[in-house]
């Protein structure tokens, strides 16, 4: 703040800039089993999929991406839960072109500017239809994720437009309101 970046760039071109000056991890993306392999066809407007699609939006040299997948998806609930949905990791600063959820063919970095992100990682849970049910932009610890995924993999979405609202639900349900 002291030098004023706010007013001249956008907060997504200040945080790439910050990248580049400490790098971390390998020059590669981490790796999980249930992550399916390119080509990206994710397109469901036209058809739609038996499953939910994750996508997990990351790149390479990334501490916060690192503290994932050593976290959370090294968790064996987390990993099952995964097996209930279509999942996709999506090189932020990559050009491999992708048929995104929307039915679009971008590469994955015009998809990423398209939705906006502008932190990795970023989480993002689609329908069987491709609309965006939540977005997680952040380092996100195993319960968070634990109940995100299990808010998926209900159905909940169908029923409770927020995360919030379910998790009320929930909670009311436990206490013997609902």
């Amino acid at each position: 703040m002291a030098d004023h970046h706010y007013e001249t760039e956008r907060f997504s071109a200040f945080l790439a800039r910050a990248e580049l000056a400490e790098s971390f991890g390998e020059d590669r993306l981490n790796t999980h089993p249930a992550f399916m392999s390119p080509p990206y066809l994710l397109d469901r407007s036209r058809i739609a999929s038996n499953k939910p699609l994750v996508v997990f939006f990351e790149h390479r040299n990334c501490h916060a991406c690192d503290v994932l997948h050593a976290g959370p998806l090294s968790n064996p609930e987390i990993s099952a839960q995964l097996k209930d949905m279509d999942v996709v990791q999506v090189d932020m600063h990559s050009n491999a072109l992708i048929l995104t959820p929307g039915g679009h063919k971008l590469t994955a970095r015009e998809w990423v500017n398209e939705l906006g992100l502008f932190y990795a990682p970023t989480i993002m849970f689609f329908d069987e239809r491709g609309k965006e049910i939540i977005r997680i932009n952040s380092v996100v610890w195993v319960y968070r994720l634990n109940n995100v995924l299990r808010y998926i993999s209900s159905g909940g979405y169908k029923r409770y437009a927020t995360y919030q609202l379910w998790r009320q639900y929930l909670m009311r349900k436990k206490m013997g309101i609902e």
